[in-house]
């Protein structure tokens, strides 16, 4: 029921559902700025493509919506209905999308891709006809299922849900999903190792105590996560480690491991300060705002020149 809201990679505030709505609105000139600094790099950007969310059909929920068709008239750009034929009704997807569409917002669609088919194409050409029919819209391409896509960082952590697990890997680790869970697309070298089984637990689960591996996971929320660490009884973290298992945590998870983590300045939430594990002994005060730096490198792997972002809590202090 609430989203910390990040703006041009740096917190803004921490906003409920309710308010959320009414902030949306103000957020476009930075949206807008955004996207025109990415547009005039054309050094570095061949393309600009603004990826929609959810469906711009959710008529109910327009009123200060900032993304999906309100972007593209703001950003004077032709768009094109992405189709997921995987979950079914993608006829009445399309017609009931340019429905209810008005047509100034109709006239921006030029057409729509389908995506994740399985089969034969030949036996889909009926419904393509039907859609033309109907709403006179042309398709652009119909895209095979692609069954390796899973091997491509994950959009959010609802991939989680249904991430699978190998059963003859000889490594086993184990990953309690906390509720903030962050850059867990860190797990994926460890997950598609043919060794290594990756188990996520979620709330209600027992850690297994054959686990030769408990990896604690970036977060958005360390002190929150913490709290339901202990709150779900995940104690045999700390037993693990006692029976001479291995215990390792990414960012937010090494700072849990730690005697102490403080927030005094309430930078992630509203709990001050929560006692560590305390496998190791460091203790984390949170304070100020995080600074994004420009890097440029060049991979070893493909002699490629890339540009990214690097992100440095200047006033994080970790006391060793």
């Amino acid at each position: 029921m609430g989203s910390q809201v990040i703006v041009q990679g740096k917190v803004l505030e921490t906003a409920d559902s309710s308010y959320f709505r009414t902030l949306k609105p103000k957020l476009m000139t930075a949206v807008m700025e955004s996207f025109n600094r990415l547009k005039n790099n054309t050094v570095l950007n061949d393309i600009v493509l603004i990826e929609g969310a959810g469906s711009p059909a959710e008529i109910n929920l327009r009123e200060g919506d900032i993304a999906n068709m309100t972007s593209a008239e703001q950003a004077d750009v032709p768009v094109v209905l992405v189709v997921d034929v995987d979950r079914g009704g993608s006829i009445a997807s399309v017609v009931g999308t340019m429905a209810i569409l008005p047509e100034f917002e109709k006239a921006r669609i030029k057409g729509y891709v389908i995506n994740k088919f399985r089969g034969d194409v030949k036996l889909f050409q009926g419904a393509l006809n039907e859609i033309e029919h109907h709403c006179g819209l042309k398709c652009f391409g119909v895209i095979p299922w692609f069954d390796k896509a899973h091997l491509l960082p994950a959009e959010d952590a609802v991939a989680l849900d249904t991430s699978q697990n190998k059963s003859d890997g000889k490594i086993n680790i184990s990953v309690p999903r906390l509720p903030c869970i962050a850059n867990f697309d860190d797990l994926d070298p460890l997950s598609q190792h043919p060794d290594v089984n990756v188990n996520i637990i979620t709330q209600g689960m027992v850690i297994p105590s054959d686990s030769d591996v408990i990896l604690l996971a970036g977060s958005k929320s360390t002190l929150g996560d913490l709290q339901y660490l202990k709150d779900n009884g995940w104690g045999i973290i700390i037993a693990h480690n006692r029976r001479g298992r291995l215990v390792m945590g990414i960012c937010a998870g090494f700072q849990m491991l730690g005697t102490a983590v403080h927030d005094p300045d309430h930078v992630e939430g509203t709990i001050d300060s929560l006692k560590g594990l305390g496998l190791l002994d460091i203790e984390t005060v949170m304070r100020g705002d995080k600074k994004l730096v420009e890097l440029q490198g060049t991979s070893h792997f493909t002699n490629t020149k890339f540009q990214a972002m690097k992100c440095i809590w200047a006033k994080h202090l970790v006391h060793l």
